[in-house]
């Protein structure tokens, strides 16, 4: 999951035409950043999500980081001579979420844990990424009990390990 930072300032002072352009930029950098089997899509308002498949799960910091970066040194063309600058902040899981326990969430459940995750990272004060990945310690119940919901509770009890970035930092 793919939030533009600070992006409701944009439409606040450039206008929905600017917000517009800050978005379809966005999406072209997430196209470069991206290999051409990832499905990139617009989640909604300025979230985008993408879907990283036939990759291994220990290579999502590494694309979390190439395309906050490259939000980092992009600008953003808003026309008129004006460009602006955003990042972005990312969250990221991999399904299926638990390897020992293949069932215990579903796709959409994941997304919901990248989407807690994304707001780990926002909270850290932005231009970040976290991921969340379940570890040795997870069993199938507690993932189970309301899942999307308890990133925090799973990571106080130990079943939830959390990377976050940028990496170098």
């Amino acid at each position: 999951m793919i939030d533009i930072d600070r992006f409701k300032s944009v439409n606040d002072e450039f206008g929905h035409r600017g917000g517009d352009a800050v978005l379809a930029q966005a999406a072209d950098v997430l196209r470069e950043s991206c290999r051409a089997s990832d499905a990139i899509a617009r989640w909604g308002g300025e979230e985008f999500l993408v879907v990283s498949r036939f990759t291994d799960r220990v290579n999502g910091a590494l694309l979390a980081e190439r395309i906050r970066s490259s939000f980092d040194q992009r600008g953003f063309d808003l026309g008129e001579g004006r460009t602006i600058h955003r990042t972005c902040s990312i969250g990221f899981a991999s399904y299926p979420f638990a390897e020992a326990y293949p069932e215990a969430l579903t796709w959409e459940q994941v997304v919901a844990v990248a989407d807690q995750a994304m707001y780990l990272a926002k909270r850290s004060g932005s231009n970040a990424w976290a991921g969340a990945s379940a570890n040795d310690r997870a069993t199938d119940a507690p993932l189970k009990d309301r899942p999307g919901e308890n990133l925090a509770r799973w990571i106080a009890d130990g079943i939830v390990t959390v990377e976050s970035g940028p990496l170098g930092a």
